[in-house]
């Protein structure tokens, strides 16, 4: 049990008090018990410490580690309190139609997307017809260029109106009367 020169190891020092290995490294870590190497304690003095310890927490001279679970509490306190305001915040931007869900966002630029492939994949029946009839370059240039613009507006067709439609929580800004 002891080593060579008396000292006791933190299992030994566990089972006495009965607590665990980690509350040893505690109660040494915070200077309650004293240890005199790695892992190691000197019997004597810290039965005596442990035990004067235990009288201040009967006694209340000693406050059994409340003020670090009050630190700690007040920490998960604070730190639930800012999650719930950028919670509030991101809420609110959804409301004013200012952040979009990924969701919504994926539908409509897919339809516009679509739609703008649709007339582009179009373009070789419609041009056909048209061009057999055309012998100037520079007209077909124009004809084609025509098309290709058409094509592309459907990309630029943008309506954000279309995100707050899909918004459940979307809350229009209200007309001021006067």
């Amino acid at each position: 049990m002891a080593d060579s020169e008396g000292f006791y190891p933190k299992q030994v020092i566990a089972d006495l008090f009965n607590i665990t290995e980690r509350r040893v490294e505690q109660l040494a870590q915070k200077k309650i018990i004293p240890k005199v190497g790695r892992g190691l304690f000197d019997l004597g003095p810290t039965v005596k410490a442990y035990t004067a310890y235990l009288h201040g927490l009967r006694n209340g001279a000693i406050s059994a580690d409340t003020s670090e679970l009050n630190q700690r509490l007040k920490q998960a306190q604070t730190e639930e309190r800012e999650a719930r305001a950028d919670m509030a915040k991101l809420d609110l931007s959804v409301m004013q139609g200012r952040l979009h869900e990924a969701e919504h966002v994926k539908k409509i630029m897919t339809d516009m997307i679509v739609a703008c492939r649709s007339r582009l994949l179009a373009l070789p029946s419609r041009a056909s017809t048209v061009l057999v009839n055309m012998s100037e370059p520079t007209d077909i240039a124009e004809y084609l260029q025509g098309l290709v613009y058409a094509a592309l507006n459907a990309l630029s067709e943008y309506d954000p109106e279309q995100f707050n439609e899909m918004n459940d929580k979307y809350v229009p800004p209200h007309a001021e009367d006067g």
